[in-house]
Formats: structure tokens, sequence, C-alpha cells
């Protein structure tokens, strides 16, 4: 009996170390980014009010995120090829972070959709970046924590509007980008 070919199986059950603390992560970032693609929507006729813009300037705050999210989709691959999955993902979830920050602090209807499409390239990044990293680090044990990763992005755009109605409720509208 060949001992090589019963050691694969053996082992094959277990994750790698760390594979949790990599996919929590990831689906952290995952879920940010898919939370700012609702979470502002509820807040539009207070950003109509504060910023003193036109409804259908302010609406741009949500759609160019999500245009510029989808505009950077491509980019990944080549962005990895060049700089590493690793250096991609944080530098991704250091601009989203920062950007987010920008949006609290925007003065104007112009600034805050600036910083909204700097948040949505980032964001557009983030979330395949962290696919693809929770996928290098499980291997063959993918599907399960697959499911770590997917939840939370399928339920952050259904607590979008939830979380920003309580967070408007008790502050302003700045909050809305500072929960990330």
């Amino acid at each position: 009996m060949n001992t090589r070919t019963s050691l694969p199986s053996q082992g094959s059950d277990q994750l790698p170390p760390g594979t949790w603390k990599i996919v929590s992560v990831a689906a952290v970032g995952s879920f940010m980014a898919q939370l700012d693609a609702t979470i502002v929507n509820v807040s539009l006729p207070d950003l109509v009010a504060t910023l003193h813009a036109p409804f259908s300037h302010i609406q741009w705050v949500v759609s160019g995120y999500l245009l510029a999210l989808a505009l950077t989709l491509p980019l990944n691959g080549w962005l990895v090829s060049r700089l590493g999955g690793r250096a991609v993902y944080l530098w991704c979830f250091g601009a989203f972070t920062l950007t987010s920050g920008f949006c609290a602090l925007a003065w104007s209807a112009p600034s805050l959709i600036a910083f909204r499409l700097l948040q949505g390239m980032a964001g557009g990044l983030l979330a395949p970046m962290a696919q693809m990293t929770v996928a290098r680090v499980a291997g063959r044990q993918m599907p399960r924590v697959a499911s770590a990763m997917t939840a939370p992005v399928l339920l952050a755009p259904l607590l979008g509007p939830v979380v920003a109605g309580a967070i408007l409720s008790i502050a302003s509208w700045r909050w809305i980008f500072l929960l990330n």
C-alpha cells in the first residue's frame, strides 16, 4: 500500500492556519463596499437640504458610486499582476476607508460626488480582491468558507437602508460615511 496517496486525503479536511482571520477581514471589506451601495439612498433628501443642491445633482452621489464601482472591476487583474494581491487589497481597504472620511467631510454636492467616485473606485476593487485573496488561501476548501464570504455581501444591500434610517434618526448624514 502506498502511503503517499493516503496522506492528501487525510489532510484535505484541514484549512490552512489563519484562514478564518483572512476570511473575516475580507468579508468585512466586501460587506462595507456593498453596504455603501444602498446606505446613502435614504439620506438623499437630507443631502438635498443640507448641501443646497437639486435632487438631480445629489442623485449622482449614488449613481457615481455604482458607476465607478463597475468601471474599476476590470482593473483587478492588471493591478494584481503589477503589485500583488495583498498590496492591492490593503491599498483598496485603506483607500475605501479614507474616501469614506472625505465623504463625511464634504462641503458641497460636487465635493461629495467626487469623493463618492473615488470611494466607488476603491470599493470596486475591494470586493473582487477579497474574494481572490480568500480563494487563494482556502484553496480546495473554498466551498467550506464560501458562505462566510457570500452572506455578508448579500445582506449588506438589505441592511443599508435600515442602518441609514437608524443613523439619520439620531445623527446627521455625515455619520453614514463615518460608519466605515
